[in-house]
């Protein structure tokens, strides 16, 4: 276990420290979701939303053919789905 002090701004935001980032391969804007529990803080990266598509399409894609709206439609549920976990 790495254990490292993280500060809270001014804005309720932290920065994790660049070995976590490096070691769990997080990139910018890559959504973590954040649980309590028992008075702490677990935080656990979820897939990139490509790899959610991705799955998505092969899931789909044999079945008929996409059109925009599916994809779009599919990307509010993946991003719904994300909000109410949070």
């Amino acid at each position: 276990m790495i254990t490292k002090n993280v500060t809270i701004t001014s804005k309720n935001q932290i920065t994790l420290p660049s070995e976590y980032v490096k070691l769990l391969q997080l990139t910018q804007s890559r959504v973590l979701r954040a649980d309590l529990h028992d008075g702490k803080i677990v935080l656990t990266p979820q897939p990139p939303l490509g790899d959610v598509m991705k799955q998505f399409w092969k899931k789909h894609s044999a079945k008929r053919t996409l059109t925009e709206s599916d994809i779009t439609q599919a990307a509010r549920n993946i991003a719904a789905e994300r909000a109410s976990r949070g």
